[in-house]
């Protein structure tokens, strides 16, 4: 049952800084003056004491220095100054341009800003080159740079208000619950950590800069185990990460495909299509095209891919040890009545009472081991995770992120899981990727974006099939056939015996009494099984589900083929993001139906 896993990769400590600021017209003799270098550079010192976090934080990053990343549109002015002093601080760059490198530079910067520009620019690890026209050039970056950053750093004159740039930015972070950094672009260049106002319609708190370690702490440190939790968040990261796994056991899956056979043919009487194969994987697309696109494939592969099959792997392991031991159990119980009626009815038949209490035990030890592993949580975390990172891999060549988990309220105690938090981490350490979004690119996303669609459309067409034919044939045995046996078992038991003798003789008598009696006491035991697995497995539920999760999703792909219409990366990103929204509503489903479902005795 155990099965050597390679070890995970250790997840660094990053921590990620955007950069927003006036443009050099804006912020006029201030532009760059010895004052407004020193705050920023007495700035950057703090936000490089996160090393101090990582001492916080033990045992739950890599052993090795935080990664410092600076996030940047590199605009003139204030955005370029903080890049340059960030940079010759060793940070990490990755840059948002609203377009490609040579357009932006003619259209946004001055003669002048070219070299700083471009040694910046050459210096970046990652370079995004969106689509953006320039009405909404700023827009764009700044919303690109607020979906990738722990914290952003604005120089800023407050008196300008928050309409236009840079303070809808700062006022959108604001609303996102993200720390601010907030240099005054005014001749003092006064410095202070701006946070929200809990009361309505107050202005923003002015905290002193040394409260930015307490600010980060809940950003980068798991929350301690409540009193009402049963599991501990850290114990439960460290058991995901465990080299030691169990491997599947496929009797659930067995089971499901032996009731569920013939579910093409359900598919044909409702219309639907059968699955359809991919033409090609989604690498060897991106390998054709230009750089740096043509790295993306790889990019993804080395940065999500390897955490999702990992956290696929372990959540088909543990989801078909889940229910299967739950179909054991209630066979076992369907037994141990056989094994019971056998004890009475055999004159005390003690080998059967033996039996009975073998079959008791082994429920008991079946159920026990399988709440002390917590093999229903440890599924639907790991199956919440592995969607985590599937989505990641669709969302990362438009430099957007997952939205987050959205998981019931009333199954959590505090805010936040393990999941959430170690999902988070993984993102911090892979960042984004370098992508210039030309036409090219976005011929390419959309048809890939498809293919992913019509991939989920075929999985829900076969789920749903499978899953309602699965609970309309148990239905079918308890209500066609195991309750109208009992009726009619107990009707003939009602014909009195010596009448029954004397048509049939005394052998055939006992033989007929005794099945009457096997059919009067076990099938409703049996039916009870069937009806705990059906309700259990939630085969209906699930076949429902699918079924609604379908229409959404061809609903999807009818916006994403209609002819004639050229998209953006605007355009493709909120259909991605939908698209994602709609397949994590579902294993947020999934985690409301079976994380109050423990196994149990009866």
């Amino acid at each position: 049952m155990i099965k050597n896993y390679p070890p995970s990769k250790e997840t660094r400590l990053v921590m990620r800084i955007g950069v927003i600021g006036h443009n050099s017209k804006n912020l006029g003799p201030n532009a760059e003056n010895a004052v407004l270098v020193s705050k920023i550079q007495e700035v950057i010192k703090q936000i490089q004491t996160a090393s101090q976090l990582l001492a916080h934080c033990k045992d739950l990053y890599a052993d090795k220095h935080p990664i410092l990343r600076i996030i940047s549109p590199m605009g003139s002015g204030a955005e370029l100054l903080v890049t340059r002093e960030a940079v010759n601080k060793n940070f990490d760059l990755q840059c948002i341009l609203p377009s490609e490198a040579e357009k932006y530079k003619e259209e946004f910067l001055d003669l002048d800003l070219y070299d700083c520009f471009d040694t910046l620019f050459k210096a970046a690890q990652v370079k995004i080159e969106l689509d953006s026209s320039r009405e909404v050039a700023r827009k764009a970056t700044g919303q690109a740079m607020l979906r990738q950053c722990d914290l952003l750093l604005a120089v800023w004159n407050s008196e300008a208000g928050v309409k236009g740039d840079p303070g809808a930015i700062v006022a959108e972070a604001l609303s996102r619950g993200i720390p601010i950094i907030w240099i005054d672009s005014r001749q003092d260049h006064n410095v202070c950590l701006l946070e929200r106002s809990e009361k309505s319609g107050a202005s923003e708190i002015e905290l002193d800069l040394k409260n930015l370690f307490d600010r980060l702490t809940p950003t980068f440190h798991m929350r301690h185990q409540t009193r009402a939790e049963k599991v501990d968040p850290v114990a439960a990261l460290k058991r995901f990460l465990a080299k030691k796994q169990p491997r599947p056991f496929p009797l659930y899956r067995s089971f499901r495909n032996l009731i569920g056979r013939g579910w093409g043919k359900r598919l044909e009487g409702l219309g639907w299509s059968l699955p359809e194969k991919k033409d090609k994987p989604a690498e060897d697309r991106w390998n054709k095209l230009a750089e740096p696109n043509n790295l993306i494939g790889e990019a993804l592969a080395q940065g999500c891919q390897l955490h999702l099959k990992r956290a696929d792997d372990l959540a088909d392991a543990y989801g078909d040890i889940y229910r299967s031991f739950f179909i054991v159990t209630y066979c076992l119980g369907a037994a141990a009545v056989v094994a019971a009626f056998f004890g009475i009815y055999v004159n005390n038949l003690h080998e059967a009472f033996e039996a009975e209490l073998f079959l008791i035990t082994l429920i008991l030890i079946v159920v026990g081991l399988g709440n002390h592993f917590h093999l229903h949580e440890r599924w639907i975390d790991y199956r919440l995770l592995a969607e985590g990172f599937r989505q990641m891999q669709y969302l990362l060549p438009l430099a957007r992120v997952t939205p987050a988990f959205e998981v019931p309220a009333h199954l959590e105690e505090e805010p936040g899981t393990w999941f959430n938090w170690y999902y988070r981490a993984v993102a911090r350490d892979v960042g984004m990727i370098s992508v210039r979004m030309d036409a090219k690119f976005l011929e390419t996303y959309q048809r890939m974006l498809v293919d992913f669609v019509k991939e989920q459309v075929d999985y829900h067409s076969k789920t749903s099939a499978m899953m309602e034919l699965a609970h309309d044939r148990l239905r079918s045995l308890v209500v066609k056939w195991l309750f109208p046996s009992t009726f009619f078992a107990c009707l003939l038991h009602l014909i009195p015996e010596k009448n029954v003798s004397t048509w049939l003789g005394t052998l055939i008598t006992a033989l007929a009494v005794l099945l009457l009696s096997l059919c009067a006491v076990v099938l409703p035991a049996v039916g009870a099984a069937v009806e705990g697995i059906s309700h259990q497995g939630e085969f209906e539920r699930i076949g429902r589900r699918s079924k609604a999760l379908r229409a959404r999703l061809n609903s999807l792909l009818a916006s994403l083929t209609k002819p004639d219409k050229t998209m953006t990366s605007r355009d493709l990103g909120i259909l991605t993001e939908y698209f994602c929204q709609i397949q994590l509503l579902e294993q947020a489903d999934w985690r409301a139906a079976f994380v109050s479902k423990p196994l149990t005795p009866s």
